[in-house]
């Protein structure tokens, strides 16, 4: 980790994750958060500290998400939308959301349709920080899948050696570029590999009698709301 993002030794001060999960969690809906998205962001945060991936903890990203959202460059109550759709690939509009909040709800469609479909992929655009990528791909292993997660972002990485033009990547930039925050999830059912390989049709039983539609995931966010 760049020495940039510790914390001083005679600024730091540990604390339980659960504590702590109160303090952030209320920062977030002091700021305009619902209480379902302020969830979901700390839980990212808190993960992102506990795996030791400070740069993306709360130390480091919390006091920028506040800044975000009182410059108006982050919506704190965002009605992201899709704008295309088949059965096993989407694409998003984030509606200016902070990707922590945002994107766990869009990797469940992604994973409801790998399990449907033996695969989810998914972009989406017009977001915010997507902080710790591999939150969002491990939301797959519980299902039993394989989940890849990547994300581009704005000018805060260097000029790639081998481009004769200024082409930087990354996703923790503060500059509002044209491919702000653009992500990308595929998810794969590792079932559906399982019966590829034997020529066999699977069968699972908690597809039986249910489809996405409308009353599922609607077409706009925030189905819990």
């Amino acid at each position: 980790m760049l020495e940039h993002f510790h914390v001083a030794e005679e600024d730091e001060v540990r604390i339980m994750p659960d504590a702590l999960r109160k303090t952030v969690n209320e920062l977030f809906v002091k700021i305009g958060f619902s209480k379902q998205d302020a969830w979901q962001a700390t839980d990212v945060l808190l993960l992102s500290d506990t795996r030791g991936v400070d740069t993306h903890g709360v130390s480091n990203m919390m006091r920028r998400y506040i800044a975000g959202v009182a410059e108006g460059f982050m919506n704190p109550t965002p009605n992201w939308t899709i704008t295309r759709e088949t059965p096993t690939t989407a694409n998003v509009d984030c509606d200016r959301g902070l990707g922590i909040a945002v994107i766990p709800q869009v990797m469940e469609l992604a994973i409801e349709k790998a399990r449907d479909t033996g695969i989810g992929a998914i972009t989406m655009s017009n977001g915010r920080h997507a902080g710790m990528i591999a939150y969002h791909a491990m939301m797959a292993l519980p299902h039993d899948m394989i989940g890849y997660a990547i994300t581009a972002g704005g000018q805060s990485m260097g000029r790639a050696t081998s481009c004769p033009q200024p082409t930087r990547l990354g996703s923790s930039g503060r500059q509002r570029t044209a491919v702000r925050s653009r992500y990308f999830f595929f998810i794969r059912s590792r079932q559906q590999d399982r019966a590829s390989a034997s020529n066999e049709i699977v069968d699972d039983p908690r597809n039986h009698g249910r489809r996405r539609g409308q009353s599922d995931h609607g077409r706009t966010r925030n189905p819990a709301r």
